[in-house]
């Protein structure tokens, strides 16, 4: 995650562990700021305040050996 332009991320995780998921775990859960379901926890929701004042860039990079679609 980007803010305002920055060059270096100011936020960098694996998608699973950012959304409180262990590595390769799914499962249903919900706390303040993090939520993830219905099915196997494959829904996933963040609700941390993000400081950013005219503009955020989110990347996601698929590093493992399967096709993601």
């Amino acid at each position: 995650m980007y803010w305002d332009g920055n060059g270096k991320p100011s936020v960098e995780a694996p998608i699973g562990p950012f959304f409180g998921q262990g590595w390769n775990e799914q499962y249903n859960y919900a706390s303040f700021p993090l939520s993830a379901g219905p099915a196997r926890g494959t829904g996933m929701s963040s609700y941390f305040v993000m400081p950013f004042a005219k503009g955020a860039r989110l990347e996601v990079e698929n590093q493992s050996d399967h096709t993601i679609e």
